[in-house]
């Protein structure tokens, strides 16, 4: 597949690859293929207005975007985009030979773009660098597991880590359909031996045994969660958050092994490629300090540094 990607309209360091294909194999591999042929991916929503497939398409002056049979129509004919088929390709037999695109590290990786419910949707861009750092920081915390179970929509970027740090790892990426994950997702857990999950979902652990790490990512922790699968005396803890935004590569703090008794709030501490600073902003324009430097303790801002190697695509 990255081959064929190659050979399609001068692919080039950079080019962004827009991809509309569900969460599934077809994903994963042709997420990888972008990588291998040397360009950034861009995942779209398989349910996105068509106004704003068209606006992403145009704003990353897509060539080539990867798709699905099924999702094939959502591409606009206006675009002038070639639309590869992941699911009715034979690339076994075809385009054999090697991209010989090398990957530089101050690269695009991919690209993850804002909801746009306050104005105009933003591009930001990842560098290989950038979420090679996220997924080492990462290794160095988290315990091991065998069978990770990918939930989060590929828009999102908290599946970049999803997909990639159980690969990263050496472990089993499970893939079922999002019909299925909320229909029943302590059932289709069990069924397919999952250890390991990212997601507030689940309700009680008796309902997952085989259950050794729930990571929340992206999202505010509940005290229902934090009491089922945090630690006790009589528990061992299995939860572990995390926190960040987009630009700081998917996330820039953790806290591990939390307590059930634990507070919603504590997002932890940073990641070992992370600085991390409570601030107060200047109040105007006025004044010589762009921001004041807290004491411990003190509310304000926080500011995160270090692993911030995100770019906003600038509208084409």
């Amino acid at each position: 597949m990255e081959a064929l990607i190659a050979e399609s309209r001068d692919i080039e360091t950079d080019t962004v690859i827009p991809v509309l294909i569900p969460q599934s194999p077809h994903l994963y591999i042709s997420l990888l293929a972008i990588l291998k042929a040397g360009g950034a991916f861009c995942p779209l929503n398989a349910d996105a207005p068509p106004e704003r497939v068209k606006f992403i398409l145009k704003d990353v002056s897509a060539k080539v975007v990867l798709v699905t049979r099924e999702l094939a129509h959502r591409v606009p004919p206006a675009c002038n985009v070639k639309a590869i088929q992941v699911d009715t390709q034979n690339f076994e037999s075809e385009h054999k030979r090697e991209p010989s695109c090398k990957v530089d590290p101050e690269r695009l990786a991919y690209v993850m773009y804002t909801s746009g419910s306050t104005g105009t949707p933003k591009g930001v861009g990842l560098t290989h660098s950038a979420a090679t750092q996220a997924l080492l920081a990462h290794d160095r915390h988290i315990p091991q597991f065998r069978r990770f179970l990918q939930f989060a929509a590929p828009t999102f970027d908290v599946s970049v880590f999803e997909i990639f740090f159980p690969l990263f790892r050496g472990s089993t990426l499970i893939s079922i359909s999002r019909e299925e994950m909320l229909d029943d997702l302590p059932g289709v857990m069990r069924r397919m031996d999952v250890d390991a999950f990212a997601g507030s979902l689940l309700k009680k652990r008796e309902a997952v045994p085989k259950l050794k790490l729930l990571l929340t990512i992206g999202e505010m922790l509940k005290m229902p969660v934090i009491q089922e699968f945090g630690g006790s005396n009589t528990h061992e803890s299995l939860l572990w958050a995390m926190y960040g935004p987009t630009e700081a590569t998917i996330h820039c703090t953790l806290q591990t092994s939390l307590p059930s008794g634990s507070s919603p709030g504590s997002i932890g501490v940073p990641l070992d490629t992370v600085s991390c600073f409570i601030i107060k902003p200047a109040e105007s324009a006025d004044d010589s300090q762009e921001f004041t430097l807290l004491p411990q303790g003190e509310p304000g801002e926080l500011a995160a540094g270090a692993n911030l190697d995100a770019m906003v695509l600038a509208l084409q």
